[in-house]
């Protein structure tokens, strides 16, 4: 995830004691990178231990101005070099910069910071245009020359109908191999789909307070019944996300084993209600058959070192940690303020969608490297993604009431080329999308679950994910 020559390698050795953090060390001094801006850049720290570790803060001087790094994050196992941290870059504006580090210890209300290290020199590119005019003419994703890629209007696909009108406040659904649909609500059900009738299969305890924030199916449920879904438990002292597996049979499920729990939902969301508000959090497997889950940040504040607020994390279907994960921890990369939904396109690259309530709304690529970040239109209000049978992203959007179509560049698949505004005026809320194996995509409202067929293009026919 780390390009080697933008990596920026700190060696403190500083102690718990009064001595002072040695300065931090870069590859590469005097050279020069040209990035984005909006780049994690990564490190490896020496420290005694990850309660040292825990204790130090990292200052970047841009051209001399000292700026305190942002949403640091720490592995928890070290290697020979130190433990792997990531942190996010300042804002910089387009151009040449000169960057250098600092490690610095608090003790007893005195702040004691190393040298600065030496310099590296960037250069910022100017930002993407589709970012810089994602909210121009009338809020649609504008293409490469910044002129509007395409406007609302017909939809390409064929609706085939509503299958049932019974779902209460939807966030997330999957399509099993036998056609049944899995809906995860808001009230706390789970909800199964078959035949053009709805059967509860979980409802939760009596005065309970639990959403159902987001629900997968194990790459093998024909076989093994399993299906994993994000709890927000809101009814406790402090309100955490669980990841819990359950076994369906028969259209019940049970079974019930929590594999993650304890994870910190922002306190505020016992007390939400609109879209951008209610708790955030997104499941799926992945091409390799791991489990990834994505949570969001608290309160808006960087993630903590150590944290799985604001990250992605990659999993067995067990809910252990993958053995080929850096440091023996589940953290896969960054993720986002507020995620609602991850997909994965042809290339294996995982787009992941932030429904920020703060800032824009985005679309980004956990790309190898620095991934394309580009802004949604305002309103929006981000609700779920997935990947259609032609290669196009959908994107739903709970407060504007449609789908975005993204589409992307055949030869480049991180560029968008263009978009497009699917039942726009048609519908309510687009709360959640899944794609069925023979290509129906299914679209859950606030209350319905609408089948719709979307026509394939030419030039492009990947399969799904």
């Amino acid at each position: 995830m780390r390009k080697l020559s933008a990596m920026l390698i700190l060696l403190a050795t500083a102690g718990c004691g009064s001595g002072t953090p040695s300065p931090p060390t870069t590859p590469n001094p005097g050279g020069s990178e040209t990035i984005t801006g909006r780049e994690r850049f990564g490190w490896d720290q020496l420290a005694d231990s990850a309660a040292e570790l825990a204790t130090f803060g990292y200052a970047i001087f841009v051209d001399g101005n000292r700026s305190t790094v942002g949403s640091v994050s720490c592995g928890t196992t070290p290697s020979s070099a130190g433990f792997a941290c990531t942190g996010q870059l300042p804002s910089m504006s387009p151009g040449a910069h000169t960057l250098q580090l600092a490690t610095f210890v608090t003790r007893d209300g005195a702040t004691v910071e190393s040298e600065r290290s030496a310099a590296l020199n960037v250069v910022v590119a100017a930002a993407n245009a589709i970012e810089v005019n994602a909210t121009s003419a009338g809020g649609d994703m504008t293409g490469a020359a910044g002129t509007a890629a395409s406007r609302a209007g017909p939809s390409r696909g064929e609706t085939k109908g509503r299958v049932v009108e019974t779902l209460e406040r939807p966030n997330d659904l999957a399509v099993a191999p036998d056609g049944r649909v899995f809906v995860a609500e808001g009230s706390g059900r789970i909800s199964i789909v078959g035949g053009g009738r709805r059967i509860t299969a979980l409802a939760p305890p009596r005065g309970a307070r639990v959403e159902v924030v987001a629900l997968a199916l194990d790459p093998q449920v024909a076989r093994n019944g399993l299906v994993y879904v994000v709890r927000a438990v809101l009814d406790g002292a402090a309100p955490v996300f669980q990841v819990v597996r359950y076994r369906e049979a028969g259209g019940t499920l049970g079974e019930a084993a929590t594999l993650l729990d304890n994870v910190p939902l922002d306190s505020l969301a016992r007390d939400r209600s609109t879209s951008n508000a209610r708790p955030a959090a997104a499941l799926r497997f992945g091409p390799d058959g791991r489990l990834y889950a994505a949570f969001e940040e608290l309160n808006g504040a960087p993630p903590a070192p150590g944290s799985y607020n604001g990250k992605i994390l990659r999993l067995n279907p067990d809910g252990t940690t993958p053995r080929d994960q850096r440091g023996a921890s589940p953290v896969f990369a960054p993720g986002a303020r507020r995620p609602r939904g991850i997909s994965w396109d042809v290339n294996g690259v995982l787009w992941i969608v932030d429904g920020d309530p703060i800032g824009p709304e985005r679309l980004i690529a956990a790309a190898p490297g620095d991934g394309p970040s580009y802004t949604l239109p305002a309103p929006f209000g981000a609700a779920s993604t997935v990947f259609d049978p032609g290669g196009d992203l959908l994107i739903g959007a709970e407060a504007a009431g449609y789908i975005l179509r993204v589409r992307f560049d055949p030869a480049d698949r991180q560029r968008v080329v263009g978009t497009e505004r699917v039942m726009q005026g048609e519908v309510d809320a687009i709360r959640a999308l899944a794609v069925a194996a023979d290509g129906t995509v299914y679209i859950c409202t606030n209350t319905a679950l609408i089948e719709r067929v979307f026509l394939s293009r030419a030039d492009q026919s990947p399969r799904p994910r």
